[in-house]
């Protein structure tokens, strides 16, 4: 929005920059190479948040899928050490998706 006021000022116009409490006068093409400059440097820093926040989220999903593996293989040997309590007490397995309350193990 600036550059584009300052690019269509033409020369004999007065341009002011704020130093502090004072104003101070300033040549057209000093004024247009502040905020290009300004620009540049603020497009910079905008791209490197971007890949910072790109990053941290590659990350975030690295984590979740070895969450989910990890997860995965937990409820596999849950359900295999479950068989094989079952097996050492000598009870027949439960079939698949029901699993069998402990015994001896009752609300208080």
């Amino acid at each position: 929005m600036v550059k584009v006021e300052v690019d269509g000022i033409k020369d004999g116009y007065n341009i002011y920059r704020v130093s502090g409490p004072a104003l101070i006068k300033q040549e057209t093409v000093d004024a247009q190479l502040t905020i290009d400059s300004r620009l540049k440097y603020l497009t910079g820093e905008r791209e490197r948040v971007e890949k910072d926040i790109e990053a941290v989220q590659n990350d975030t999903l690295k984590a979740r899928a070895a969450i989910e593996e990890i997860l995965k293989q937990y409820g596999q040997l849950q359900a295999e050490a479950q068989k094989l309590a079952q097996q050492a007490q000598g009870q027949a397995p439960a079939p698949a998706g029901k699993q069998q309350a402990p015994k001896g193990k009752g609300k208080k």
